[in-house]
């Protein structure tokens, strides 16, 4: 079982990978469908909880995916973080791009730095 993200609302996933679905209603118009963050390497919960918290706030209807990094994926190889992100681009390609029954989800990237997860999930 993967251990909790220690942000309140948030599944986890993955050791490093959480999501935020909000209960009913769909993004209107152009807002996003989901908002991707890549907290920055080793980030404390709370810390990376203020951001999501305002995010709920700003886009009601928006899943939240939640990328953690640690100082080991720094140094793993492409292979390891390609598995390590595989549970990312599943809730990318489900729950973003089919949320409104097509491919046109509006997605949000907010990466706080090039550490880790960051660096791999953009190659």
């Amino acid at each position: 079982m993967p251990k909790p993200s220690g942000i309140e609302g948030f599944e986890p996933l993955s050791d490093s990978i959480s999501v935020y679905r909000p209960e009913g209603g769909t993004a209107p118009g152009r807002t996003p469908t989901m908002i991707v963050i890549c907290s920055w390497m080793a980030a404390a919960p709370k810390h990376i909880a203020k951001y999501t918290a305002e995010y709920q706030k700003l886009f009601p209807f928006a899943t939240i995916l939640l990328i953690q990094s640690s100082i080991i994926d720094m140094t793993a190889s492409d292979a390891k973080m390609v598995k390590r992100l595989e549970m990312a681009r599943q809730v990318i390609e489900f729950d973003a791009l089919d949320a409104r029954g097509d491919k046109s989800g509006n997605i949000f990237l907010h990466a706080f730095s090039n550490g880790g997860g960051t660096s791999k999930l953009v190659k």
